[in-house]
């Protein structure tokens, strides 16, 4: 059968059948009709043709009308039908056949007042019972529509006290399908322009695929060159008392170039739209789509399909929701939420089974946009949905000007209080929101742009998949590459209470680019990949940023999970600014945080990675990144609260980092100031929370990675670091920071100020680099940070941690540890006002035990603390900690610093603890001015049963310590062995000595072979005691010069000491009143002391092989073997202005006479009780009160001196 049908619905044939059509519409969402079938009819074979059709005309239907009481009880508007080239099938089988509308052009205004308008359309109907459509060609092709419009029936009540509009419909170049199964058959809708296409009350449709209750097999849809302009769909509108008491708008909804399903099933089928244009599609209280899918109710229907969505353009697209408000808003007011999608796919309660794909390429969207609701581009969009084996690609899709804004509630015209709800706008992107969930699905993203996303209370995605509310991905794969995003910025939504004199407060907002955002669900997949992806100019005020970055989150519910290996690589995020926002009361305000997550991985609360994920970070780059009052993330794994690894491999490497500015935040009360600090990880892996976050059996790695130009203002800054705070956890692991590079880095301190400047507080202002900063509980694993290099670091009024390792939280544990420092580089690190500078070293604040720690081959340069607070190449117990059962080693460093300061040494401070463990200082090459120390040990706490060995180092000290131990308060106790060592002291510096200054100190001490100068009171090769001492001491094969009152090779005992002082085979010269190879005792001192083959030269006052004692001496003196020469001094003798008791031997000594010297002498001005005897040609005192003639004046040489009057010799 070939039939031409052209029919135009009049307004009295339409109230003739009001209630027929009435029935019909309700089923049909307001369908006209032109043909309809009684029971088994059907159409074979045959073609309907409506073609070539003008109409210029004003097409016009209303419904049929009543009332009850003239209008005053209540008042009844009936739907009506306008139809212009269309052709209608109702309750007929069609098989084998053509239904073709075509060429057909409506240029006249098409109107319907309650019901609805159709021009150049098909609409196909089962009229309640399901009809087939086999084998057939469904066509509407070039065909022209314009001003379209339908209006819902109004129900009136009481004069306007109730009132309810029914929604209405405009379609225009469509087919419309219901309870119609098509199968085998192909539904084109090609080459089609629409305008002005509008429904009030209901729906407007324009060059759009419907159907419902319906199945599609086997069919192939094309919609493939439309054009749509200037759709408009606006809700109904409720009212009581005129709205004056309460008033709601109804969703409406706007179709252009478009497929929408519902409870229809769907198999074998291609769904392909390809090259469609729309221009102005508004959706105002409901929905706008354009160029776009969308299934709605499809649970287990859908399977095997192909949808395809490539070379569309969509122009300003928008969606406004619909309002509500009591008292005409004065009371309460609120907004619906609306939702305008573009090149989109939206897939809403629907299971998709079978192989499913998705393609969407080459789309251009511009100037979309939601008010309350959502806004997407060119994405996929799944709620309460379920996908399973399916593949979802976009490529070479762009999104330009994609805006949502939250919707608004208001109290009182929001004099008592006022809110905005968050909205959402995404481009290129994949949503799963409500449980949705994907099985054995393969998404890619790749080469898409989105420029100019903006958000207020709300979300902005470009390029991303976010799953939200409890959706989850199951052994899927995820690849996101060569994406763009330009121009994202986002602020939080209001909230107010009183106009903000008594509360106000900013909502959170979000961006995401190029990345993967994990909200409250479960995530598994064998691959995760971000790979070459762009993001720039992207901004937050009052929320967060994330661009190319991974994120889980804890939702509403619980924490996400990720199972998969992730990669991110090769991505690039420039010009990043994040800013906290604010909230205020009538005397406090405060602001909230806000977040940048760049080419970055983030678990946060109780998120949790597992073993079969492995995550990888490596050759991205960001330059420009600005965070105030929040956090900074950049190239970084970032777990918060509770968030933790397990048996998971993380490398961060090869990045690069410029320009990274983090900044703290404040908040007042009566302008009292406190402060917040803000954060910036950079190329790092930072581990912390209240409920701790923690790495079990991982290998982390931060290797290769480049960090420059960061910068921090009362906040923190962590570059090529692994950081773990002091309630998480790190066991079985290991830790490697390798051949990372920072320069130009700094940090400032903020100080706010209370009412008038009082209250003033300051934040902190620290900096690591290069380094592992872990406070928290550390067993058996493995910590390295190699070959690092750092330069020009400052931190005013904060500290800086360089190259380095900090350790533990006081109580916690620390065992079975292997920590190296080695090959590390730094110049140029300042920290101030008191804060530690720590280059290269190791600094433990914790419970170590059975752990081994080294620091070898670092160097360091120009580093800088004032207070004493620089640390090079050293390691440091702070004070309550304890190190037991381990080994410390610090081996070949160089280092040079300023003021005070260590460098390679040890330092255990005021109550710290050491014990039963080994300590070795070797071959390291330093320099220690004004108060500091190089490769020495340390003590002012306890370190006991101890083998400590500083040998083969090369430093000097000026008005320092050098290669030297020193026990300032302590315990000290043990084996002490300092060898081969060379330098120089000045201005009382300590080189390759033992000082004990007001300590304890047990144990046996060596000083063997070393080298060195002494001058300006200093002290070299030699033990100062001016505390306790008990043990035995050795000087041997020591070579050093003393001038200035400095002493060399010697024992200078000022406190109480008690054992053996044995001084062999030492080198040196005294001048000046300097000291060589000799004992001066100002103390208590109870020893042997043997002085035996050494060799020295005392001039201008100076001693040299010689015992001065000026306190108390109990034990034997043996002076042996010695050979010096002297101008001026005293050398190879005995020198008491003491008490002494026991024996005193000068034997075979070799020394020459000459005016004003001493030699080979006891020369008594105190009192000795024991005996004296010079040998080898020197008298022996036999009797008190004699005084032996001297060889000749102003030489004392070989003699035994006794001062009249008041000195006793006793034998």
């Amino acid at each position: 059968m070939d039939k031409t049908v052209v029919a135009a619905a009049c307004a009295a044939a339409c109230a003739l059948a009001a209630w027929p059509v009435q029935a019909q519409e309700n089923m049909l969402h307001g369908l006209g009709w032109v043909m309809e079938g009684n029971p088994g009819s059907s159409i074979r074979s045959s073609a309907i043709t409506v073609s070539g059709n003008r109409s210029a005309a004003k097409v016009e239907a209303v419904g049929l009308g009543g009332s009850l009481g003239f209008g005053l009880a209540g008042v009844l508007r009936l739907i009506a039908t306008a139809q212009v080239n269309t052709i209608g099938l109702e309750a007929m089988d069609v098989g084998q056949s053509q239904l073709l509308v075509s060429g057909n052009r409506l240029s006249g205004p098409m109107t319907t007042l309650g019901g609805a308008a159709s021009a150049n359309s098909i609409l196909i109907s089962g009229q309640g019972e399901r009809k087939r459509l086999q084998g057939s060609q469904v066509t509407v092709a070039g065909n022209e529509a314009g001003d379209v419009h339908a209006q819902g029936a109004e129900l009136y009540a009481l004069l306007g006290s109730a009132s309810l509009q029914i929604p209405g419909r405009a379609s225009a170049n469509s087919v419309l399908l219901q309870s119609t199964d098509v199968e085998d058959s192909e539904i084109s809708n090609t080459q089609q322009r629409a305008h002005g296409v509008r429904s009030v009350g209901g729906s407007a449709l324009a060059n759009v695929l419907t159907a419902s209750q319906s199945a599609l097999k086997q069919v192939r849809i094309h919609q493939h060159g439309n054009t749509a302009s200037e759709v408009l769909a606006s809700g109904a509108s409720a009212a009581l008392g005129y709205g004056a008491l309460a008033q709601a708008k109804l969703e409406g909804a706007a179709l252009a170039n478009s497929i929408a399903l519902a409870q229809t099933q769907l198999s074998n089928s291609r769904l392909h739209q390809q090259g469609n244009e729309v221009r102005q599609i508004v959706g105002a209280g409901g929905g706008a789509l354009a160029n776009s899918m969308a299934l709605t109710q499809m649970d287990g229907q859908v399977r095997d399909w192909h949808a395809v969505q490539q070379g569309n353009v969509a122009q300003r697209i928008g969606a406004f929701g619909g309002e509500g408000s009591v008292l005409m808003g004065a009371l309460a007011s609120v907004d619906n939420h609306a939702s305008a999608l573009a090149n989109s796919i939206n897939l809403d309660r629907s299971r998709l089974t079978g192989r499913n794909e998705h393609t969407q390429t080459g789309n251009d969207a511009q100037d979309v946009q939601a008010r309350g609701g959502v806004a997407l581009a060119n994405s996929v969009w799944a709620l309460q949905a379920q996908l399973d084996a399916s593949g979802l690609t976009q490529r070479d899709n762009s999104a330009q000007q994609v805006r949502t804004n939250g919707g608004s509630v208001s109290a009182l015209g929001g004099v008592l209080g006022a809110a905005e709800r968050s909205s959402r706008a995404g481009a290129n992107s994949v949503v799963l929101a409500d449980q949705a969930v994907l099985k054995n699905m393969q998404v890619l993203q790749q080469a898409n742009q989105a420029r100019g996303l903006e958000v207020r209370g709300g979300q902005a995605m470009a390029n991303s998949v976010l799953a939200d509310q409890q959706a989850s991905l199951q052994d899927g794969q995820v690849l996101i590459e060569r994406n763009q995003a330009q121009g994202l910025s986002t602020q939080g939504g209001q909230e107010q209470l009183a106009g903000g004199l008594l509360w106000k407060a900013q909502q959170d907002a979000v961006v995401l680019a190029n990345s993967l955002a994990v909200v409250g669900s479960q995530w598994r997949s064998p691959q995760l990949a971000l790979q070459a992806n762009t993001a720039g100019q992207l901004h937050a005020d009052g929320g967060s940023i994330t661009a190319n970055s991974v994120s889980l989150e804890r939702g509403d519910g619980s924490g996400s999970a990720l199972h998969a290996p992730v990669g991110l690589q090769g991505n690039t995020a420039t010009e990043v600014q994040t800013q906290a926002e604010s909230s205020s009361t009538a005397i406090s305000s405060s602001h909230t945080r806000a977040r940048a997550a760049l080419n970055a991985v983030l678990l946060h609360d109780n998120s949790s990675v597992d073993a079969d994920s492995q995550l990888q970070i490596a050759g991205n780059r960001a330059e420009l990144v600005s965070g105030m009052g929040g956090t900074a993330l950049v190239q970084s794994l970032a777990a918060y609260r509770g968030a933790g690894l397990v048996r998971t491999p993380v490398t961060i490497e090869n990045n690069r980092s410029q320009g990274i500015h983090a900044r703290g935040d404040h908040q007042q009360t009566l302008g009292y100031g406190s402060s917040r600090h803000g954060i910036a990880a950079v190329n790092s892996v930072y581990l912390e929370g209240q409920q701790g976050a923690g790495l079990n059996d991982s290998h982390v790695q931060v290797q290769a990675n480049r960090a420059e130009e960061v910068h921090a203002d009362g906040a923190l800054v962590q570059a090529n670091t692994l950081a773990l705070s002091q309630n998480g956890r790190l066991r079985d692991s290991q830790a490697l920071v390798r051949n990372n590079r920072a320069a130009s880095v700094s940090a400032f301190a903020q100080t706010t100020r209370g009412l008038f400047g009082s209250n003033e507080r300051k934040s902190f202002a620290d900096v690591n680099l290069n380094a592992l900063d872990i406070q928290a509980p550390l067993a058996a694993s493995t910590l390295l940070v190699e070959d690092n290099r750092v330069e020009r670091v400052d931190a005013q009024e904060g500290s800086a941690s360089v190259n380095s390792v900090a350790l533990g939280q006081k109580g916690q544990g620390l065992r079975a540890l292997e920590l190296r420092v080695a090959g590390n580089q730094a110049a140029g690190v300042r920290s101030s006002q008191g804060q530690q500078a720590l280059v290269s070293s190791v600094a433990i604040d914790g419970t170590a035990s059975n752990s081994r720690f080294d620091v070898v081959g670092n160097q360091a340069q120009q580093v800088h603390a004032d207070a004493a607070g620089a640390e090079a190449s050293s390691v440091q117990a702070d004070g309550g900690s304890s190190v037991t059962h381990s080994s410390i080693s610090v081996t070949g460093n160089r280092a040079s610093i300023g003021t005070g300061g260590a460098v390679a040494s040890v330092k255990n401070q005021q109550s710290g603890r050491v014990a039963q463990s080994r300590i070795t200082i070797a071959n390291n090459q330093a320099s220690a001015t004004q108060g500091g120390a190089n490769a020495s040990v340390l003590n002012s706490g306890s370190l006991g049963n101890a083998a400590i060995t500083i040998s083969g180092n090369r430093g000097s000290a000026n008005a320092a310590l050098a290669n030297s131990v020193r026990n300032r308060h302590g315990r000290l106790g043990g084996q002490i062995a300092i060898l081969n060592n060379r330098g120089q002291a000045a201005a009382g510096g300590v080189l390759n000595s033992v000082d004990n200054s007001g300590g304890s100190l047990s144990g046996s001490v060596t000083i063997v072979g070393n080298q060195g100068q002494a001058s300006g009171n200093a002290l070299a090769n030699s033990v100062h005691n001016s505390g306790s001492m008990n043990g035995r001491i050795v000087l041997a094969a020591n070579k050093a010069n003393a001038s200035s009152s400095g002493v060399a090779n010697a024992v200078k005992n000022q406190g109480q000491l008690s054992g053996r002082v044995n001084i062999v085979g030492n080198d040196g010269t005294a001048s000046t009143g300097g000291t060589v190879n000799s004992v001066v005792n100002n103390g208590m001192m109870a020893a042997d002391v043997s002085i035996v083959g050494n060799r020295g030269s005392a001039s201008m006052g100076g001693v040299s092989n010689s015992v001065v004692n000026n306190g108390l001496l109990a034990g034997r003196v043996l002076i042996a073997g010695n050979q010096s020469s002297t101008t001026g001094g005293t050398v190879n003798s005995l020198i008491n202005h003491g008490v002494m008791t026991g024996s005193v031997n000068i034997v075979a000594n070799r020394g020459a006479a000459a005016p004003g010297t001493t030699t080979g002498s006891v020369v008594n001005a105190g009192a000795l009780v024991g005996a004296a005897g010079v040998a080898a040609n020197v008298p022996h005192v036999a009797n008190p009160g004699y005084t032996y003639a001297v060889p000749s004046t102003g030489v004392i040489n070989q003699s035994v001196l006794i001062v009249p009057a008041y000195n006793f010799v006793f034998q």
